[in-house]
């Protein structure tokens, strides 16, 4: 004797794999996109810094951390307006353009290394080529987030 079929559930939308996947892809380079032109500036510029000048030793790494940060110090405080002012709510979503970053990276590595190999000494190389590098990128990106959003608009 057959067995009385249970009542079906009601069939659910299934999205295709590719879907998920550039969704998921979407959201990681939305959130990847300014720091892998960081990495790139930081990196590239001790690097390029290394090989032409020396090994940076703890004092030149130092020195080359506290360049960075006080270019983003720098950039933070000018953006806010104070140091306890509240940051500016970001506009959102940019052009694709503008993410790909042709220019930023490639201006702050050259700009880094060219003002840290004018300075005698490490510690004020690396720290001068980490302060400026940086400071170049962002103003660079920021420069490239206007323009891409020009040329989708």
């Amino acid at each position: 004797m057959a067995q009385p079929r249970a009542p079906s559930a009601p069939k659910r939308h299934v999205e295709p794999l590719a879907h998920h996947i550039r969704r998921d892809l979407a959201d990681a380079l939305r959130g990847e996109r300014r720091a892998y032109g960081f990495t790139m500036v930081v990196w590239g510029t001790g690097a390029l810094l290394t090989g032409s000048r020396a090994s940076p030793g703890i004092s030149g790494v130092a020195a080359y951390l506290g360049g960075i940060v006080l270019a983003m110090a720098i950039v933070l405080l000018v953006d806010a307006g104070g140091p306890r002012a509240a940051l500016p709510k970001s506009r959102g979503s940019h052009a694709v353009i503008s993410a790909i970053h042709l220019f930023a990276p490639a201006g702050g590595v050259a700009a880094g290394v060219a003002c840290g190999l004018a300075v005698p000494g490490i510690a004020g190389c690396y720290f001068v080529a980490g302060l400026v590098a940086c400071l170049v990128f962002q103003v660079g990106l920021a420069i490239e987030l206007v323009v891409g959003d020009r040329i989708s608009s």
